[in-house]
């Protein structure tokens, strides 16, 4: 069964029969178990009682995958006991807490034999969810504590390329990626990082602040073939089966040729990655859940193995080739199973269950990760080219002999600092790279200076300072101060700073050129949201750029000593490239094209359209030289490229640059049409995104990333 979007609906076989789920689950059982004492601890380290108790009279409780029982019932037995037991130890133990128990499962789970199985001595409220767990499921903020065990593991639906008799990872002849060529291993994959990215976003929402989720999914070591896996190596059986059917005249070919297994095995790196690279939780473990090895002696018997197999597949066979022939298939698959090797007990230990405990980040943390994790590795990429300017640059005697506030301390500024930690980074390999120099002039001058360091960090007065603020490093070596404010003023006084840093701030205007959003003017951006048009329009944003970096350049050389230093991290373009021509360019096109969709359906003002423009520019090399040569505040030390370390997967992923499209524009986009469009319009740029991949490749994938360092002049 699936939905107009696609979204397969399957679950385990229901009942009390035998061949059902809740007789056919024991080795999910131990899983659970396995896992109960690192569940017990994490809510015992870190589950805030004070504030989740406080906020609200009940706990709500999700276990999602929960199927028909009983090891859900198991699970949250767990994660109750272990909440009390922490309200009992902070002095809760008077206070009665309420529990919302919400088991889901997808629409065709038997709920019926989940609900007549649920505990008569039960200490909770309990409801049934029906619907995938890679949508949202929840109001916002309406869950304490979420839990999936044996699930996530499941995708969403059958990756379509592997179906599609045109693509090249047609999967004919097989039923699952075990022994499959490369290309149907990447749609799986791909497939599982989708659905991995819509689970933690809902999920995101639906958790408190402080809230925990913990999952346990089965993850194969890095460097194992699928094929080294048992209930991998099987599934390769069980297509064999099929075809001897199939060539009996049994069940039809082409049935067997479109039928696939909806599940994906990732390995715990990529596991890890996919949870960073979405942003919205802290990964506060990550480890093996702690289930003994199968032994000889604890290896299940094949007719065990099976049942469980059926249990778990027996639903997704019946719908699609009919219960008829289950029986004989089973036969068959278990002849075959029994003169393998898949079951040997070396391969259980080509498989390991993965407990992973997340916490979701605050709001003003993850709104920006994906683009701080874009500004991450910019940041690391410059760490060497500052150590280098400033052993070969930085006139410590003089820059303290010119600094209106004595020898001490050495002044740092962050201009767009964001939330963190980025910014920390950043602040730390300057201070770093200044002690290194220090200590050489100690050493080979004899001069008794050791500094102290006090670090500004700039924003707009918009920016989320109290995010900012709490995030600094408590083991900081140096003295803080917040300053709210545009860059393209002043902002301190004069020579009052030793070193100026800002990485992916300035091509971020102090306003839209007024002529691109005049009715009268040439330069009218009609259809657009950016100089990706008109000649008139590039000029436009031209010339204020222009006017931005003089107004930068020049508050600068009077905040900053004679000599003094700044580091620039800024995307541009290379000289003759038009912004057109670039992913970027026709990305924000693709993005004004939903804006005008959604104004052709009446969610949005038309003319609100018309009028809103991105306020963005790219210069290339050649622009930035002139600007500091024609201001003549600053000498240019060095522009050079970056290299940086981004997959060439990530750049060619729609859905992850849909993200760090949101990431950056997102306040733009509220501020001019409001919150409640947001979700679909950047649910429409990904999928234009997808249906337009060619501008992924690299001929257009132009934008650079530009080192620019400056050194004040000693006079103006």
């Amino acid at each position: 069964m699936a939905d107009e979007q696609g979204t397969v609906s399957f679950a385990m076989v229901g009942g009390d029969g035998p061949h059902s789920y809740r007789h056919n689950s024991s080795y999910q059982a131990g899983v659970m178990a396995s896992a109960k004492a690192l569940i017990s601890n994490a809510i015992a380290e870190i589950f805030d009682v004070n504030h989740l108790t406080t906020s609200s009279g009940s706990i709500g409780i999700a276990d999602l995958g929960c199927s028909v029982g009983p090891n859900t019932f198991i699970a949250v037995k767990n994660i109750i006991d272990s909440v009390q037991l922490k309200c009992q130890s902070h002095g809760f133990g008077s206070q009665v807490l309420e529990f919302q128990v919400f088991f889901n499962d997808h629409v065709s789970n038997d709920f019926n034999t989940l609900f007549k199985s649920l505990p008569n001595d039960r200490h909770y409220f309990a409801a049934g969810v029906p619907g995938s767990f890679h949508g949202r499921l929840f109001p916002k903020a309406s869950l304490h504590f979420v839990n999936a065990s044996y699930a996530i593991h499941w995708l969403s639906r059958v990756p379509k390329d592997v179906v599609d008799k045109q693509s090249p990872a047609w999967n004919k002849g097989r039923v699952y990626y075990t022994n499959a060529p490369n290309q149907v291993i990447k749609a799986y994959s791909a497939q599982f990082a989708r659905d991995m990215d819509s689970f933690l976003e809902a999920r995101a929402q639906e958790l408190v602040s402080g809230g925990l989720m913990t999952l346990v999914i089965p993850c194969l070591p890095v460097g194992t073939a699928p094929s080294q896996c048992p209930i991998m190596a099987v599934a390769d059986l069980l297509g064999d089966s099929l075809l001897d059917m199939a060539n009996m005249g049994l069940v039809s070919e082409d049935k067997v040729d479109s039928f696939n297994l909806p599940s994906y095995n990732p390995t715990p790196q990529e596991l890890e990655n996919l949870i960073k690279r979405n942003g919205c939780f802290e990964i506060v473990k990550l480890e093996p859940s702690g289930r003994a090895p199968v032994t000889k002696e604890t290896a299940p018997n094949i007719q065990m193995f099976m049942s469980h197999l059926r249990a778990a597949w027996g639903g997704l066979l019946v719908e699609h080739f009919g219960v008829e022939i289950m029986d004989e298939l089973f036969v068959r698959f278990t002849e075959k199973v029994a003169n393998s090797s898949a079951l040997s007990p070396s391969s259980y230990r080509m498989m390991v269950e993965l407990f992973v405990l997340l916490q979701p980040l605050t709001m003003g943390a993850k709104a920006n990760l994906p683009y701080l994790n874009l500004q991450k590795g910019l940041v690391g990429a410059a760490k060497q080219l500052i150590y280098e300017l400033i052993d070969q640059k930085l006139d410590i005697v003089e820059s303290h002999s010119s600094s209106s506030f004595g020898s001490n301390p050495f002044r740092i500024v962050d201009l767009g600092c964001s939330v963190g930690p980025n910014t920390f980074s950043a602040v730390e390999n300057i201070i770093d790279a200044v002690k290194v120099k220090y200590k050489s002039k100690q050493q080979s001058q004899n001069l008794q200076i050791t500094p102290e360091f006090h670090v500004f960090f700039n924003d707009h007065v918009g920016n989320d300072f109290n995010t900012l603020f709490n995030a600094i490093p408590a083991s900081q070596e140096y003295f803080s101060s917040g300053v709210p404010g545009s860059y393209h003023g002043r902002l301190f006084p004069r020579a009052s700073l030793h070193f100026a840093h800002s990485s992916y701030a300035l091509h971020w205007l102090s306003k839209i050129p007024k002529e691109v959003i005049y009715k009268d003017s040439l330069a009218w951006n009609k259809g657009r949201i950016t100089y990706t048009g008109k000649r008139e329009v590039g000029d436009a944003y031209s010339a204020q750029f222009t006017k931005d970096m003089e107004a930068f350049l020049s508050s600068r050389a009077q905040e900053l000593v004679p000599g003094g230093l700044m580091v620039i991290l800024i995307l541009g373009l290379p000289d003759g490239v038009l912004h057109a021509q670039t992913t970027l360019g026709m990305g924000y096109d693709l993005f004004g094209s939903c804006l005008e969709e959604l104004a052709n359906t009446g969610r949005i003002d038309a003319e609100k359209v018309d009028s809103f423009n991105l306020p963005f520019y790219y210069p290339c090399p050649k622009e930035l030289k002139a600007l500091v040569e024609t201001n003549g505040c600053f000498n240019i030390e060095k522009i050079e490229i970056l290299d940086l370390p981004v997959r060439e997967e990530d750049l060619r992923n729609p859905r992850m640059c849909a993200k760090h499209f949101r990431a950056v524009i997102q306040g733009v986009v509220e501020e001019n049409f409001g919150s409640e469009i947001v979700d679909d319009l950047f649910e429409r740029l990904a999928q234009k995104l997808e249906e337009n991949a060619y501008i992924f490749d690299h001929e257009y994938r132009k934008e650079t990333h530009y080192f620019v360092s400056l050194k004040r002049k000693q006079t103006r």
